[in-house]
């Protein structure tokens, strides 16, 4: 059997292989440990490792000093302002792993929805949930939006607008 924390950054390192990004930046711990074992892997991968101090003053100065990355890495992160800056700023697909967010109902799991993140699978057996941001995946087009339903060029001499 696994330790603990060996699903979970198995899960991460998972991610990161299918994903498999030219840029990461992560932030916690076990996010960490499987971006550098990604950057082990994939020796062109620029990787930044992320510290948020305790106060909100010095996460935003870390936060200030990033740039563009391919994606995102979070692990014991629970501050929605840091996830959806992440999200908007410096990065195209995030991946966050949450241990409070097994129920689809819990406030940490509505959250995390209500700032576009979809839920990869089942729970994993240590208690964690990964949760993924793809802004190439994050709106279906929907069946109405389509020339189909907006422009009508038979119509425009019989109709005024």
């Amino acid at each position: 059997m696994q330790p603990r924390s060996a699903e979970p950054l198995a899960a991460l390192r998972a991610r990161l292989g299918a994903w498999r990004p030219g840029s990461l930046v992560a932030a916690g711990a076990l996010a960490a440990d499987a971006a550098r074992a990604h950057a082990a892997e994939f020796p062109g991968c620029r990787l930044e490792l992320l510290t948020l101090g305790t106060g909100e003053r010095a996460a935003r100065e870390a936060l200030g000093r990033l740039g563009r990355f391919d994606a995102a890495v979070v692990s014991g992160i629970d501050a929605p302002e840091i996830l959806g800056r992440l999200r908007d700023l410096h990065a195209t697909r995030v991946c966050a792993l949450a241990s409070d967010a097994v129920d689809p109902g819990s406030p940490r799991a509505r959250g995390l929805s209500a700032l576009g993140f979809v839920r990869s699978g089942e729970p994993l057996d240590s208690g964690h949930v990964l949760y993924l941001f793809d802004i190439d995946h994050y709106k279906r087009t929907p069946d109405w939006l389509n020339a189909r339903h907006w422009a009508h060029p038979e119509r425009w001499d019989k109709e005024r607008w």
